[in-house]
């Protein structure tokens, strides 16, 4: 089934469908074909990024094109096939933390094999990838130790899709500085970092920086090159920015699996950006990833997945456009593993719970929440991910969602609810008895009004402090120091 709706247009209320033409990818040089990159994952003791005598390999971590993933030997080395458009990347191991970037927090662990670039003749609107040259004789991924709890905090951004200058204020006035100086051991944003702008990257990377944790990202349908053809190339200036648009990594025994499945069908000149249509996809070379990186883990790790086009929306679960038509088969893929997923796109909140007629063999049903967007356009909020100690059995499988209001909390709203949508804490969990860890998902909401400047003041979530059950209450603390620009 395809579909000629954007997101946009879905919020907006409307319905329908077209015919939509498949997109083609391009065969990469023959003289590429059956090329590969080695390198050495190593211990980066010095702490410079770059392997220093003494700096020994470690052996058992995972390393990635994207499709085949392979294991590095006792020396640390690891070799993978490779063609001239890949991304290669280290897929972070408990206990370790790869290289961050100063002033933006962004995870560098990947490396960008493409010799002759993006294209030109593409045209596209925001800058793609330069050349990146030959392939090195040695493809190297630095890690450090890191102490990683079992019980850690999750900060959790979808959809702030600021689309100009001031609105990337927005995120940093109602959002960012609410959050600078967390205890949460990283933070995500599950696509639509913009709003088609994708020259403002740059500047929200440095505000979001700000908070002072890694930063892990996925690409949503408005962090597109409409310019593109097809789903390839539809996607040189995120990963220019960002790297590779679905990967995964460890953290604190936890499994966390980043997925891009927003699948672009191609330009349209008709429309004033170019936009085209997309659809919810995982997609063949990506569900090959999921399996062979699940190859490699405990059968009882917890996974948490994330990616942007719920794999089903109230909304309409048979409209490709804001459901994932291939979810039956990521299901299979996640077999019966404790598993956790999240996803935003629809500017809803909503929780699924899916089960054996839908494809997962799990003992009880894998819980799917779709996240209300964080920031700018949409609204103000946040979402957490705590892990908490390990859960008993009463508590081991994940659980039907509440949604609620606090009493105590609209006390201190009332105000603001004049000007904003009403507040709903929503709660849920997923849990691991034979790792111990177990994550209980919290979020915070509020939906602006179009008068952004008078809801702001109340849209600020400083006022509130997660407790380790659920839902939110009160918080004494005033109001952190905005972001600096």
């Amino acid at each position: 089934m395809t579909h000629d709706l954007t997101r946009r247009d879905v919020m907006k209320g409307a319905a329908g469908a077209a015919a939509l033409a498949a997109a083609s990818v391009p065969l990469q040089p023959a003289e590429a074909q059956g090329a590969t990159v080695t390198g050495v994952v190593f211990e980066d003791r010095s702490g410079s990024g770059r392997r220093q005598p003494g700096d020994p390999g470690i052996a058992g971590v995972l390393v990635s094109n994207g499709r085949e993933v392979t294991k590095t030997d006792a020396s640390g080395r690891y070799t993978l096939p490779i063609d001239d458009e890949t991304v290669i990347f280290v897929i972070k191991p408990t206990g370790y933390m790869v290289p961050v970037e100063p002033g933006t927090m962004l995870p560098r662990f990947y490396y960008i094999h493409q010799p002759k670039g993006t294209p030109a003749d593409l045209n596209l609107r925001y800058r793609g990838i330069e050349p990146t040259g030959p392939l090195p004789a040695s493809v190297d991924f630095a890690l450090r130790k890191a102490d990683e709890r079992r019980a850690f905090d999750v900060l959790l951004f979808t959809d702030p899709q600021p689309e100009s200058p001031v609105e990337v204020e927005f995120v940093r006035d109602d959002v960012v500085s609410a959050l600078v100086g967390t205890k949460a051991a990283f933070g995500m944003t599950t696509g639509d970092l913009m709003f088609d702008d994708l020259s403002l990257y740059q500047r929200q990377n440095r505000i979001i920086g700000q908070i002072g944790v890694p930063w892990w990202n996925i690409p949503g349908n408005h962090d597109l090159n409409f310019e593109a053809p097809g789903t390839h190339y539809s996607r040189e200036t995120f990963k220019r920015v960002f790297g590779p648009t679905s990967y995964a990594f460890e953290y604190g025994g936890a499994l966390f699996l980043m997925l891009d499945n927003v699948e672009y069908l191609g330009t349209d000149p008709t429309r004033p950006r170019r936009d085209g249509k997309y659809q919810g996809h995982i997609g063949e070379r990506q569900r090959a990833f999921i399996a062979n990186v699940l190859a490699e883990q405990p059968a009882d790790r917890l996974v948490v997945c994330a990616m942007h086009i719920p794999l089903r929306t109230y909304m309409n679960p048979d409209n490709w456009a804001v459901s994932t038509m291939d979810r039956g088969e990521f299901l299979k893929l996640i077999g019966e593993r404790p598993c956790f997923s999240i996803s935003g796109h629809t500017h809803t909140t909503e929780h699924h719970h899916f089960g054996a007629a839908d494809g997962y063999a799990g003992a009880t049903p894998h819980h799917h929440h779709v996240m209300t967007p964080c920031a700018a356009r949409g609204g103000a909020g946040r979402s957490i991910i705590a892990a908490s100690p390990a859960p008993t059995a009463a508590t081991a499988a994940p659980t039907a969602s509440t949604c609620s209001r606090s009493t105590a909390t609209n006390t201190r709203r009332v105000s603001c609810r004049r000007r904003s949508a009403g507040r709903c804490a929503s709660a849920s969990t997923a849990s691991s008895t034979a790792t111990g860890a177990s994550f209980i998902a919290t979020c915070a909401w509020g939906r602006s009004s179009a008068r952004r400047y008078r809801a702001r003041a109340c849209l600020r979530p400083s006022w509130w402090s997660t407790s380790s059950t659920a839902g939110l209450t009160p918080s004494s603390s005033t109001a952190s120091a905005a972001a600096t620009r």
